[in-house]
């Protein structure tokens, strides 16, 4: 009798595993959301820069992705994925900017196409970047944005607006460069038009709507350059389970934490969420040279 019901023992104790395999999963996934979604309102920060690294962390550790696939495809199913949640989270802080008359619609209109295509264009190159270089540009825009969280950094305004030409290269560049890294635009595009004598109100708002359609288009880039991986669960690279729970949570925790910020001191805790930027950051830095 012992023999006869071991296979179905094994069975059964398999199926288990994989059932709480799902539930941490999903716990994971909902941390992350949670603590995204709040930090974003809270600091007014992209979600992708705590989305990222962790799914970094949790791709790149497991077997979810290592079994049929190629190298790079734990990174890179961290930032499509990072990117769809973008979606979301920026399309819901987008629509209450619009309802304030934070816009600045004329610089939406300009950059909107150039950043879509920066972030088109990334979403290409980086299936042929090796997974430790991918990691490393990674690690250092998290630095950036560490140091200007930590320091309480603001460009001093110049008078005049960008020209022509800086009007393309700009928001081609940081949509290349936010795609790549599966991070929000509005931490490049925040400062960039403060630099520009924009106020803070208006650049925050204007940031908000514009990472909607740059993530999307984004996004999209990581599905069609994914198709042919097959990954279970995914459209792409992303992965679909992931984008469902974290910006459901999401979702639900940036009014919290938009409301938390009018009632204390914000500095500290920007100054406190920067100096942990810099502790993933160099934590990616050390990751990175593993994959050499």
């Amino acid at each position: 009798m012992t023999i006869q019901n071991f296979p179905a023992k094994t069975v059964y104790l398999h199926g288990t595993l994989h059932i709480l395999e799902n539930i941490l999963l999903i716990t994971i996934f909902a941390a992350t959301g949670i603590t995204a979604g709040f930090l974003s309102g809270l600091l007014g920060i992209g979600g992708g820069v705590v989305v990222v690294p962790i799914l970094v962390f949790l791709f790149s550790t497991t077997d979810m992705f290592s079994t049929g696939y190629s190298e790079n495809t734990p990174v890179l199913v961290a930032i499509g994925t990072s990117l769809a949640t973008i979606v979301f989270s920026s399309a819901s802080a987008a629509v209450a900017q619009i309802r304030r008359g934070a816009i600045e619609w004329k610089l939406v209109k300009k950059w909107t196409p150039w950043l879509a295509l920066g972030s088109f264009i990334s979403s290409f190159i980086a299936d042929s970047i090796h997974q430790s270089s991918l990691i490393l540009i990674l690690a250092g825009v998290i630095t950036w944005v560490g140091l200007i969280m930590s320091s309480n950094w603001q460009p001093n305004p110049r008078k005049d607006s960008p020209g022509k030409i800086a009007n393309l290269i700009i928001p081609t560049l940081g949509g290349f460069i936010t795609s790549l890294a599966g991070i929000g635009v509005s931490n490049v595009v925040l400062p960039t038009l403060v630099y520009f004598k924009h106020s803070m109100v208006k650049a925050a708002g204007t940031a908000s709507m514009l990472a909607t359609p740059v993530a999307l288009i984004g996004a999209f880039g990581y599905v069609l350059n994914g198709l042919e991986e097959e990954i279970e669960y995914s459209l792409g690279y992303l992965y679909l389970p992931a984008i469902v729970v974290i910006s459901f949570a999401s979702f639900c925790t940036a009014p919290i934490g938009v409301s938390v910020g009018h009632k204390i001191g914000g500095k500290a805790l920007r100054k406190g969420f920067g100096i942990t930027m810099l502790i993933v950051a160099g934590i990616l830095f050390w990751k990175s040279a593993t994959f050499v």
